[in-house]
């Protein structure tokens, strides 16, 4: 499973959301990677505080379509969620795919029936 999570603006905006997302992704082994349009010093620190986390870079202005598919280039889950860093649903719709996608600790997977 993979989070593409786009930003164009605020970076303080995208440290909230990640500070938010980081450790349910983290726990859960889900791949997080961020495209950011923003000035680029503002995405170097926050790739320094957040280092599980993949930082892509598109050009500042960059419409929304374009860092939606740079993200996606980036990912390797199965299951995608793309949101911008301005959703504050973010988090339930990851934790509700977790829940869905992702079988219990020695339990079948919810999707195919196989014992993972």
């Amino acid at each position: 499973m993979s989070v593409v999570l786009t930003s164009a603006g605020d970076a303080r905006t995208l440290g909230r959301r990640l500070a938010e997302l980081v450790p349910v992704c983290d726990d859960a082994a889900v791949d997080l990677v961020v495209v950011r349009a923003g000035p680029e010093r503002d995405g170097a620190e926050l790739a320094r505080a957040h280092p599980s986390v993949r930082f892509v870079r598109e050009r500042p202005g960059a419409p929304a379509a374009a860092l939606r598919s740079a993200g996606m280039a980036e990912t390797e889950g199965d299951v995608v969620l793309v949101a911008s860093d301005g959703d504050p649903g973010v988090l339930a719709r990851l934790r509700h795919l977790l829940r869905c996608h992702l079988p219990p600790a020695g339990g079948s997977s919810p999707t195919t029936g196989r014992i993972e």
